[in-house]
This record gives structure tokens, C-alpha cells and sequence, in this order.
């Protein structure tokens, strides 16, 4: 009974974070100041930025009271608390975790709360409305196999791209997070020698990444299957636990600042470091992922299809490719889709005996061409473990029925013993 009970509590936590997300929008829309669903977005993300704040200082920066007495102290009105919460969310975003690589703010160059210093009482509707967000209780459930705050935060976000189909690419299924995750790890553990990195106190630890990360869904589930993995480890005592996960870095980038936006804030609700995720170009450029080359313990990602990049272009970043630099010279239309050269780049990013499950149109599993070319020099010099034709309804909620498959690639420890065995095939119905 007692079960069951927390199963409804938990429906019930979900539900009221959806039903807050879902006023806050309404009242975004009700001002007719925000006609433009992303513009909303945004400033519900800087309100949940500011909560989150005040929860994990247990500061009262959103009770009315403390904003009147900014108000009061600083523009002589006590009524003035619009102006006194386009404060306080000033100073949270000059926080060093808002800040990318480069020292840009990922909330512009002047970040602030787009809302009127005169509209104090839409202020307090909304301040309203984010109190009623129980954040504490929303991280501390654990009677379900998902996270809740990401899934809930995940179906907002996938409801506000439904129509934007450039942004809706980044958005993936749960399903396929968790699938793609408990492979890897799944795999990792029968192997003794990824066992032993999984489980290493060495200083150079144990990098997950994501190239193209969106809302970082996969750095998230990556992170708490790892956490509870250490945590029924033969690992007893707690400072070796603790030691052990603090070795863990989840790294993301993404080319969209507002997708960087929302990675940060997730990374900030489940504990991991923000300043992990970067705002920047996966496929060219010069970019905060470089650093990694060759360093990476394991990749899932879900990168963006069917942009194209002039072959040489590709020319000047040959040190950043695996396989396309070596059939470039082949590709007689000199143009080149950004799934592959993800993928290329992904495998470059791998330490020896590092793994990669990306998602790819059925194209790059069974075209001709370029696509022939890279597979048979893939299998020569990487293990391809497996390949799962995923359902073509897995991505209509972000507007496309395109098929796609989650491919699983591994490098070997040893080029020259490397020894391609059966590749797992599968075919996801539903």
C-alpha cells in the first residue's frame, strides 16, 4: 500500500510541475508582450534559474516580502517589484556557470528579465507561480526509472519545437536515452578492462560526452546510471565513492545558445557541473570539445540531419577527422551531410577502448556512395557492435518521420588485434 501510494505522489509531483509550466506559459501569453513561444521559453528558464538558486541556498529571493524590501531600498517603492526581480535575476547570471569558454554570457550581453519595470502585478503572478514548483521534492523522488524534472522539462520544450523543426532535431524520446545508455554501460561492465576505468581512481577519470547535447538528456541519464552503478560497487566506503565520482566529468556542447541554456539548467538540478556544457560548433570550427580528442570514455548523442558542408571546407580541419579525410578526395558532388561528419568526429574524440551510440538516418547504415565508402573503412579500423532500426514514429513529437537507427561503435584497444565479431541487429517495433 505504502508503494503504491508513492507511485501516486509521484504522478502527482510530475503532474503539478506540468500543470506550473503550463500557467507560467499562459501567463506569458496573456501579457500579448511575448508572441513568440521560444521568447516565453526563455524567460520561464531565467524564473526556474532563480528558483533554483533560492532552493539551493535556502534564501527567500521569491518571497514577496524580501522583494519588496529590495524594491523599497532601491527605487524608494516597495511596489516596484518588477524592477527588484529583473535584479536579483541580473546578479544570479553573473554567476561563472552562465559564462561559456569564450567568456560570452549564455544569456546575451546584457541579461536580463524581458519582462517591464512597470508590470509589477504580472511580477507577482508569476512569482506566484514558480513558488508552487517544489523542486526539493521533484529531485528527491526515486520510485521511478526516469528522471522526473528532465522528463517533465523534456515534454515543455518538445511542446514549445513542435513547429521548429531546426531546434525539434535536438529533442529525444526518453526511451531512446535510457535505451542507448543502458547498452553502453550494460557492455561497459562485462568488459573488465572499461570495468576497471569505470571504477578508476586515476587522475585523468572517466569523460562522457555529448557533441551535439540539446537539453543534455543523455549526459543526465548517463550520470545517474553511473552513480548507481558505483553506488552497489564493491566500493564500501564512502570517501572511495565519493572520490570515485567526483573523477566523473559529463561534457556537452551544443551550437544553440538557447539549447545550452536549458543543458546548464538541467546540469544544475541534478548536480553536475554546468561549466561542462559550452556553447559552440561540433562539426567545424574551433570549439571547446577539441580539447578532448582522443580522450573520451564514451559518446551518446543524437546530432542534427541533413545540413550540408562543402567537402572543402572540411580540407582545413583534417586533424579533427577519422575516416573522411581519407575519402574526401572520392566525393564527387563535394558535399558532405552532418550526420557522417558527426559521426567522424565522434570517433575522433575516443580514447582507445572508448564507445560511441549516436543516432543516424537509415541513410548512413545503407546508402551507397560516400556512405559505402565510410562503412567499409569503419569496419576495418573500429568494432561495430550493433545497429537498432528505431520505429518512424520515434521523432514525430519534433516533426519528422525521417528512419533512423542508434548505431554502437567501439574503439579497439589494439588496432593491429582488432577482430570484428558479430554485429547485434535489432528492429524496434514500437
Amino acid at each position: 500500500m505504502a508503494k503504491l501510494e508513492q507511485l501516486i505522489n509521484t504522478d502527482n509531483l510530475l503532474e503539478d510541475f506540468n500543470s506550473c509550466l503550463a500557467e507560467l506559459k499562459e501567463e506569458f501569453h496573456k501579457t500579448g508582450r511575448f508572441d513568440d513561444a521560444n521568447t516565453k521559453l526563455d524567460e520561464i528558464i531565467k524564473l526556474l534559474v532563480i528558483k533554483f538558486f533560492d532552493v539551493q541556498n535556502n534564501t527567500n529571493l521569491l518571497s514577496i516580502s524580501h522583494l519588496e524590501n529590495i524594491a523599497k531600498a532601491q527605487y524608494g517603492n516597495k511596489d516596484n517589484i518588477a524592477r527588484a526581480l529583473q535584479e536579483i535575476f541580473f546578479e544570479i547570471a553573473q554567476n561563472h556557470i552562465f559564462h561559456n569558454a569564450d567568456g560570452t554570457n549564455i544569456f546575451g550581453s546584457n541579461p536580463h528579465l524581458n519582462i517591464q519595470a512597470t508590470d509589477n502585478d504580472f511580477a507577482r503572478t508569476i512569482i506566484n507561480k514558480i513558488n508552487n514548483i517544489n523542486l526539493l521534492q521533484l529531485n528527491g523522488c526515486k520510485t521511478i526509472n526516469l528522471d522526473l524534472l528532465n522528463e517533465a522539462f523534456g515534454h515543455f520544450v518538445r511542446d514549445n519545437f513542435r513547429n521548429h523543426k531546426e531546434d525539434a532535431q535536438y529533442m529525444t524520446p526518453i526511451e531512446v536515452v535510457d535505451t542507448a545508455v543502458e547498452i553502453a554501460l550494460t557492455d561497459i561492465l562485462k568488459d573488465s578492462v572499461s570495468q576497471d576505468r569505470l571504477f578508476s581512481t586515476s587522475k585523468d577519470g572517466f569523460i562522457v560526452l555529448d557533441p551535439t547535447c540539446g537539453v543534455g538528456s543523455f549526459l543526465i541519464a548517463a550520470s545517474k546510471k553511473i552513480s548507481n552503478i558505483i553506488n552497489s560497487s564493491c566500493l564500501k566506503n564512502k570517501e572511495d565513492i565519493l572520490k570515485v565520482r567526483n573523477l566523473y566529468s559529463y561534457v556537452g556542447q551544443d551550437k544553440v545558445d538557447r539549447m545550452v541554456r536549458m543543458a546548464k539548467l538541467n546540469s544544475l538540478f541534478y548536480g553536475l557541473n554546468p561549466d561542462n556544457i559550452s556553447q559552440g560548433n561540433s562539426i567545424s570550427g574551433n570549439s571547446f570539445i577539441d580539447d578532448y580528442i582522443e580522450k573520451v570514455d564514451l559518446i551518446i548523442t543524437n546530432p542534427p540531419f541533413g545540413a550540408e558542408f562543402n567537402s572543402i571546407e572540411l580540407n582545413q580541419y583534417t586533424e579533427k577527422l577519422e575516416i573522411l579525410n581519407k575519402i574526401n578526395s572520392k566525393v564527387s558532388d563535394k558535399v558532405i551531410n552532418s550526420e557522417l561528419i558527426m559521426l567522424d568526429r565522434s570517433l575522433k574524440l575516443l580514447r582507445p577502448g572508448g564507445r560511441l551510440l549516436i543516432v543516424v538516418p537509415d541513410s548512413v547504415v545503407s546508402s551507397q556512395g560516400i556512405y559505402e565508402d565510410y562503412r567499409k573503412i569503419l569496419t576495418e579500423k573500429y568494432i561495430l557492435r550493433g545497429v537498432i532500426d528505431l520505429p518512424a514514429v520515434t521523432f514525430a513529437q519534433a516533426g519528422t518521420r525521417t528512419r533512423c537507427s542508434l548505431i554502437y561503435i567501439q574503439k579497439p584497444y589494439n588496432q593491429k588485434k582488432l577482430k570484428q565479431k558479430g554485429i547485434y541487429m535489432a528492429f524496434a517495433k514500437e
